[in-house]
C-alpha cells in the first residue's frame, strides 16, 4: 500500500466520540486504523489546524484529524460477579 507524504494528506475534522480512522481507500472501504495524538507534528501541519486543536494521526493510513483534547476515558464500574454465573 503506497502512503502519501503527510503534507498532502487532507486534515479532517474528528466526529463526536470518533477514536478510529473513516477515510475510505480507492475500493470505498474505510480504514478503521487508531487514532493517536500525534506530538510531532510537522509546523505546516500545525498550521492548518485551528488553534487549541489537538493533532491526531491515524496510525494505518497516516490521515491527519484534529479536534478538541481528549478527555479521560470513562472508568468501568466494577460489579460483583457470582461464581454460578448470574
Amino acid at each position: 500500500m503506497e502512503t502519501q507524504p503527510t503534507a498532502e494528506r487532507p486534515l479532517k475534522a474528528m466526529k463526536p466520540n470518533q477514536t478510529n480512522c473513516d477515510e475510505k481507500d480507492e475500493k470505498g472501504k474505510p480504514c478503521w486504523g487508531p487514532l493517536k495524538v500525534w506530538h510531532t507534528a510537522p509546523a505546516e501541519v500545525r498550521h492548518k489546524a485551528p488553534p487549541e486543536a489537538v493533532l491526531y494521526r491515524c496510525q494505518a493510513c497516516l490521515t491527519v484529524y484534529y479536534g478538541p483534547p481528549r478527555e479521560l476515558p470513562l472508568r468501568r464500574i466494577p460489579r460483583r460477579v457470582s461464581i454460578l454465573g448470574w
